[in-house]
């Protein structure tokens, strides 16, 4: 391979602290085995004394092939995640095995106890058990020093009385997770140093890739092993650090010159993957962030396509998008044309709307289905007992019977069906029960002819579904305001030629979207990923949709530093695109406003005339 200067200087770095800035597209994990290669080859390093640490298991596996194939030879160098890592130290010091590792149902189950053990009844539901699993997380990555509360509404005095009973019955039930890995790692270096020295005998250079992602914990204990050698090498971008939910602090790499005084930096500011074109535009964007390193990225001098388009109304925007795709499949693979959204949830309607334009699709992560919700549920449940009123489903009447209130008591339906003049008999004797059973049988036979878009518009105004939802919603206006979005979308949808039976078989579709995929191929359709998904990947087609307040950067997004973190994932989103990048945004209309993302403002006001 042939290096440019920069690369050079990477590959030949010897001794001491080094810190590579790598910016996207730079060759940065080529650079990085280049650099093992020549420690062993050149300089005569005991490949069992070198240690390179990366953080997922795919980048591991693929750097581990990557470096036999350079070296004909398999050199026993270590080459691992941190989460291996740490788990290699606690296995043979203490004798923890893979079973001993806590799964995502243990933890739930184990955080149930922990709050009921401390007095609280109200706070098992499962999504709130996520968010304040997250939020453990954090507290556990940031060495048990830094609390973030991230919307679950637990000040700190409440917070750690759960998070200790929590780890009491872990330590009961001899279960750990990642995050314990490491504090029981830092724990044992900070207590027992005879074990860190023969740690820093053994690993004398030590290599981190993907430096940016780093937490404090895992660089508090980085600094323990690399020892008075120094001998630190690490490769990274501050401008792609988006983990900060998992604790990652650009500000770590920003740092390290105070940690390492006499450090070589060395910049590798080539990239070789995008277009200059993209390379402008991203650029500009992660230009407006104030903490960051100064660094003059570069192109290779191959020109592309970049297109920033904007429309009146998120309708306008999905059709646009949608002719713009069906344009590209005529000329390159559906494999090579990549959507990206700021959130998992975002997947989830954007499929639904390229099913609607009868575009293929393919979402490669777990989704979270922004329509699993009864309100969504609720609307088919009432079309589907409008289409026969004397033989309604049991499962379809029941969730609906008193939203709003019927006062319609379930021991007294039948099984399997419910008929309107069942239940007018079974009511007789209440003649207040006679007139709300005779408006829902008016209400049915009308909803039965409609289409799909009035029927939602007629449940939810005519019959009174808002006004139920809205009363039981007071007292939290986010859900209020999620419920309005989400049947807002179905109805949009429901405009562009979606019928009851397409809105039934999208719902069904949805469900089983919720298994990942390993791979795509050209008849799975394009490929729907979200930012952080598609970090270390690259197509030759990138698209970024609704580029808005409230999309990206996101509601959550609150203080200068999370605003930070919402830039440079639309940085690292835009230099996937290896030829052309198409970014879109909806600027409002005389009924509807919407708010341009700031990120691009500066975008537009340079492509008007």
């Amino acid at each position: 391979m042939q290096f440019n200067k920069e690369q050079l200087m990477a590959v030949n770095h010897f001794r001491g602290p080094a810190l590579i800035v790598a910016g996207p597209g730079s060759g940065k994990t080529t650079t990085l085995i280049h650099r093992v290669k020549t420690l062993i080859e050149v300089h005569g390093v005991d490949p069992s004394s070198i240690l390179v640490i990366t953080f997922s298991r795919s980048a591991a596996q693929s750097m581990r092939s990557r470096f036999n194939e350079l070296c004909h030879s398999a050199y026993p160098v270590e080459l691992c995640t941190f989460h291996s890592f740490f788990f290699s130290v606690i296995h043979r010091i203490y004798h923890f095995n893979t079973s001993d590792i806590i799964t995502n149902k243990q933890k739930r189950d184990y955080l149930k106890q922990s709050i009921r053990n401390t007095g609280i009844t109200d706070l098992t539901e499962t999504e709130f058990l996520d968010d304040l699993l997250k939020v453990i997380s954090y507290y556990k990555n940031s060495g048990e020093t830094e609390y973030n509360d991230e919307g679950i509404h637990l000040s700190l005095d409440d917070f750690l009385p759960i998070y200790r009973e929590y780890r009491h019955i872990q330590k009961i039930e001899r279960k750990i997770d990642f995050e314990d890995m490491m504090l029981i790692v830092r724990d044992l270096f900070n207590k027992r140093t005879d074990i860190l020295d023969k740690y820093r005998d053994r690993y004398t250079y030590i290599l981190i890739d993907e430096f940016q992602d780093i937490n404090p914990l895992q660089y508090e204990i980085v600094g323990k092993l690399v020892g008075h050698t120094h001998n630190l090498y690490v490769v990274g971008d501050d401008d792609q650090s988006i983990y900060g939910f998992r604790g990652s602090d650009p500000g770590i790499m920003l740092d390290f010159e105070r940690q390492f005084p006499t450090f070589t930096r060395i910049d590798m500011s080539v990239n070789y993957r995008c277009p200059e074109e993209v390379i402008d535009a991203a650029r500009c964007i992660i230009s407006d962030n104030k903490i960051r390193f100064d660094k003059d990225i570069r192109g290779d001098g191959h020109h592309g396509v970049f297109r920033l388009m904007g429309f009146r109304d998120r309708g306008s925007e999905d059709n646009g998008l949608a002719e713009l795709i069906k344009d590209l499949l005529k000329e390159i693979p559906s494999a090579q044309i990549c959507i990206l959204q700021r959130k998992n949830s975002d997947l989830v309607r954007l499929y639904s709307v390229l099913h609607l334009y009868g575009i293929s699709a393919s979402i490669q992560e777990k989704v979270n289905n922004p329509y699993r919700n009864h309100y969504i549920k609720d609307m088919l449940h009432y079309m589907n007992c409008s289409e026969d009123i004397e033989h309604m489903p049991i499962e379809d009447f029941v969730p609906i019977m008193n939203k709003p209130l019927r006062y319609i008591g379930r021991e007294q339906l039948p099984v399997g069906y419910v008929s309107m003049s069942r239940l007018t008999e079974i009511y007789k004797d209440k003649a207040y029960m006679q007139r709300i059973l005779k408006k829902l049988k008016l209400q049915l036979e009308f909803l039965s002819s409609l289409d799909l878009y009035s029927s939602i518009q007629y449940i939810r105004k005519s019959i009174g579904y808002d006004e139920y939802m809205e009363m039981r919603c007071r007292d939290d206006k986010e859900k209020t305001e999620e419920y309005r979005l989400k049947l807002d979308e179905i109805m949009d949808m429901a405009g562009r030629q979606l019928d009851r039976k397409g809105f039934a078989d999208m719902l069904e579709t949805l469900e089983n979207l919720s298994v990942p995929r390993e791979k795509a191929d050209e008849e799975e359709g394009v490929i729907l990923q979200t930012f952080h998904a598609s970090k270390g990947l690259q197509y030759k087609v990138v698209i970024i949709p609704h580029i808005n307040e409230g999309s990206i950067p996101g509601k959550q997004a609150v203080g200068e530093a999370a605003i930070e973190e919402e830039r440079r994932m639309l940085y690292v989103a835009m230099t996937r695109a290896e030829e052309r990048l198409y970014m879109t945004y909806v600027s409002g209309s005389d009924e509807k406003e919407a708010a341009v993302s700031r990120f691009i403002r500066s975008l537009i006001s340079k492509q008007q005339p």
